[in-house]
């Protein structure tokens, strides 16, 4: 199966912060730019800490991240 958005969040702040609780349950997970910050962050050779993100998930760990973070 392959990885689909869990959520969309501001920066890589925050990304790490919910990945941190997913991997932390046992939910792999990683975080890539999305819209215009993913075309900044090629643009500067991947160099952009802010803009919208997207926290990506194994498909087969989707409900069980959504439920995670509900209850968080």
């Amino acid at each position: 199966m392959g990885n689909v958005r869990l959520s969309v969040v501001g920066d890589d702040l925050q990304a790490e912060v919910i990945c941190g609780l997913l991997r932390s349950n046992g939910i792999r997970c990683k975080h890539r730019k999305t819209g215009m910050a993913a075309v900044i962050s090629a643009e500067s050779g991947g160099v952009t800490i802010g803009g919208p993100t997207d926290i990506l998930v194994d498909e087969a760990n989707l409900k069980a991240a959504k439920n995670l973070l509900q209850q968080s």
